[in-house]
């Protein structure tokens, strides 16, 4: 008979050990070469996110991670994160790296991302063979949107949340072409579009949209051109209950009863447009279920007189004793007690940082994370007191 089993080869107790090292890199090396049965929880915490910095030393690194996934496949499967820098990356190993099935990826970041012919069908692979739940291509440039459009073509359904920011000022309506979907369509929870061109991001909510949004939770746009659409989108974001926007023209006012659900708002205004703030809120249903409103805007249009006439807007619309208000002003700092005395005799006025809201949703709603106990008591709201 064999003897007891040492405390050191438990799996449970390894993997808890081995976890508390996680910010060493050193440690981790060591601990897989220790014994075989720690090498598997050394090895995916290793290489659990994939996240090089550092131009000089990049395409070395790179060079090398490719040759560890080529010559020991199985380590493909510990890839939790991958982040994946172009500018800083050759196009043969981006395309490389990229046809490498992650079925176990959870988030994929694509900052500063040219959307050319060969990046695109890179990404279009990975999106096919990969499994991510977090997409986030941040900073992108989009010279063509026949190819950015189908890139989207069979990619993966596990996607829960999607960021896209960049621009494409190059577009025209007459390079828009139709897309027919083939695949069955991701269903998003969240979604931010903050691409300064109102033409891919019509296409990315409109019917022929790689996306089922049906579902969504939380939306972040801060597109124009989308602002008189907005009847037409309502009714496809019936669940919605986080909503970001961002106004910069005199013209643009959103009807805010067409949203039921929303618990949180984060209101964004450009210089000259708080008329349009006004209007909005006055949208706002009293029988609301809104927990949460941010409103940011520039220094010179906070004057006493304008406070004063928001304070009376929410005051009469926001009836609910927990619903808090947040107000971000570039260089000023205001008196609560004289700009919004109602609000600030009800307790609900105070003065909040510039956080990234869309991350804060991510990171806070249980049902963006992965279902773990630790997850299971985080709040339905995000409170971004300072």
């Amino acid at each position: 008979m064999t003897g007891p089993q040492h405390t050191f080869h438990i799996p449970e107790l390894a993997d808890q050990w081995i976890g508390l090292l996680q910010n060493s890199r050193s440690d981790l090396v060591s601990c897989a070469l220790v014994c075989r049965s720690w090498v598997y929880p050394a090895q995916a915490r290793l290489l659990e996110e994939v996240l090089l910095e550092g131009p000089r030393r990049y395409s070395r690194q790179w060079t090398q991670l490719l040759h560890a996934l080529q010559s020991s496949p199985h380590l493909v499967r510990h890839v939790r994160r991958l982040h994946l820098d172009t500018n800083l990356l050759q196009r043969g190993q981006f395309s490389r790296i990229c046809a490498f099935p992650f079925t176990n990826l959870v988030g994929l970041d694509l900052p500063l991302l040219q959307f050319h012919d060969y990046a695109s069908l890179a990404v279009q692979t990975l999106l096919r063979v990969s499994t991510p739940r977090f997409l986030n291509i941040s900073t992108c440039f989009i010279p063509k949107p026949a190819t950015f459009i189908g890139m989207w073509d069979g990619c993966c359904p596990t996607l829960r949340s999607v960021s896209i920011t960049g621009f494409d000022r190059s577009i025209r309506e007459s390079q828009l072409v139709r897309h027919d979907r083939t695949t069955p369509a991701a269903r998003l929870l969240s979604l931010r579009i903050g691409i300064s061109s109102g033409i891919v991001p019509r296409w990315l909510l409109g019917e022929n949209s790689p996306f089922d949004l049906t579902g969504l939770k939380v939306l972040s746009v801060n597109v124009a051109a989308l602002i008189p659409q907005w009847r037409m989108f309502a009714p496809t974001f019936r669940e919605l209950v986080a909503f970001e926007f961002t106004i910069t023209a005199f013209d643009e006012v959103i009807d805010l009863s067409l949203f039921h659900n929303l618990t949180s708002l984060r209101a964004c205004y450009g210089p000259g447009c708080w008329i349009n703030a006004w209007e909005t809120f006055t949208t706002i249903l009293t029988s609301n279920c809104l927990r949460q409103v941010l409103i940011c805007g520039p220094y010179d249009d906070f004057d006493d007189e304008y406070c004063l006439r928001l304070d009376s807007i929410l005051s009469r619309r926001l009836v609910d004793p927990s619903c808090t208000v947040g107000v971000l002003i570039d260089g000023r700092q205001l008196d609560h007690a004289v700009v919004f005395p109602r609000l600030h005799s009800r307790d609900m006025i105070y003065e909040y940082s510039r956080p990234d809201w869309f991350g804060v949703w991510i990171r806070r709603r249980t049902s963006y994370l992965p279902l773990t106990q630790a997850n299971r008591n985080k709040v339905e709201y995000c409170d971004l007191r300072a």
